[in-house]
């Protein structure tokens, strides 16, 4: 990549591919400085502007990380990573914007019914609410397709308890318990998750 970019120093693709290489080793400042070329040769590459601000996200430049996703989403309205992100970032704010948090997150479905992580964000929200069978909903619905993820199975037992679902609360949590001893290993997955998805990009 390096060797390409001598020769194209001002290709924001090439930049982009160096940034993701570097991220995935959690090598951030270099990271940092190739998003920042990308996004200086094209002020719109959604998927940077997304990376740039995962990394602000990981070092506490959290009011940072929130501007950088939703110039993202303004920059491609089709990638639903951005949507996620702006959303989970939106929710650690004091007072968070809970109708703009739905909007992203039920956005980020729309475009990628497969993405766990803005589902059972989104399910958690409506826990929050007091929102009990839409949260059902869409737990159930990400349990059914990834039933080894272990946050589902507690937040789904969690949200039959409250509906006085007993026995169905019941084995959720025992699936849970039975699960608990990888939760590290899925908070990493989640991460890969994202990587994978905002590198998934056309050249």
């Amino acid at each position: 990549l390096r060797e390409a970019l001598s020769e194209f120093p001002n290709s924001s693709r090439l930049w982009f591919a160096l940034g993701v290489a570097l991220f995935t080793n959690r090598k951030h400042d270099e990271a940092t400085t190739a998003f920042e070329r990308a996004i200086e040769f094209d002020p719109k590459f959604a998927p940077a502007l997304a990376y740039l601000g995962m990394i602000y996200d990981e070092t506490g430049r959290y009011s940072e990380a929130l501007a950088l996703y939703d110039r993202a989403v303004a920059s491609d309205s089709r990638l639903a990573a951005a949507h996620y992100l702006a959303a989970d970032a939106l929710l650690r704010q004091t007072s968070p914007n809970l109708a703009r948090v739905e909007q992203l997150l039920t956005r980020a479905l729309e475009l990628d019914p497969t993405f766990p992580p803005a589902r059972l964000t989104l399910a958690k929200l409506y826990l929050r609410t007091d929102r009990l069978t839409e949260a059902a909903t869409q737990l159930e619905r990400l349990v059914a397709a990834a039933p080894n993820l272990a946050e589902a199975q507690y937040q789904l037992g969690r949200v039959y308890m409250r509906l006085k679902r007993t026995a169905e609360a019941q084995k959720a949590l025992a699936a849970f318990k039975r699960l608990n001893e990888d939760q590290q290993q899925e908070a990493q997955n989640d991460r890969q998750e994202l990587i994978r998805r905002l590198a998934n990009v056309r050249f």
